[in-house]
This record gives C-alpha cells, structure tokens and sequence, in this order.
C-alpha cells in the first residue's frame, strides 16, 4: 500500500491511479486500450508493432501482467469500432484522469 501511495504522491501522470488516487479499474484499462487501438488503426493498417506496443504499454503503466495485459487487449479490440462505445470511453478518460495523465496516454 505504501509503495501505491507512493507512487501516487510522487508520479502526477502515472496511469496506475485515477485523478482521485483511487487504482485504475480494469473497465479503464480497457477504454484506454480501446482508444489506442483505434488511435493506432486509423490509417487501416493496424501493423505488429502497434499491438506490442499498446500490450508493452498496458503492463507498464497499469502493472498488468502479461496475460492480463493480453485479456485486456482482446476485449478492448472486440469493443472497438464501435463509435458509441469510443465516446464512452472518451467520456470515462475525460472524467477519471487528469490533464496531465489524459496527455501521457495520448502522446
């Protein structure tokens, strides 16, 4: 826990924790996976190193494991496309990140 708060109090744009400190819940890790993977396919040409990329990303910056990592990764491309379910996504960055976190995962 002291590691959690830590991290929380010392890294401003750490994706691990909301704009609350409160950890990052895994429907968040999939809207932000989701919202890279189609920032990652807009020119239609989704490429290997894109997807290992955003799965290199989902560990590092949400301390996922590998296999969750990859979980995530296949719900949030199951959900993508959809631009209803995109704006719900946008909304929920919007509303759990901070400016600071919502400009490191866009960069």
């Amino acid at each position: 826990m002291f590691t959690n708060l830590k991290e929380f109090l010392t890294e401003d744009d750490s994706l691990k924790f909301d704009q609350k400190g409160e950890p990052t819940s895994t429907e968040l890790c999939i809207a932000c996976a989701s919202l890279l993977i189609d920032i990652a396919n807009t020119d239609n040409n989704f490429k290997n190193e894109e997807i290992t990329k955003i799965l290199s990303l989902l560990c590092s910056e949400f301390s996922l494991t590998e296999e969750d990592s990859s979980s995530v990764f296949e719900i949030a491309k199951k959900l993508g496309g959809n631009s209803e379910k995109l704006e719900e996504f946008f909304a929920a960055v919007n509303k759990c990140f901070s400016n600071l976190q919502k400009q490191k995962l866009y960069s």
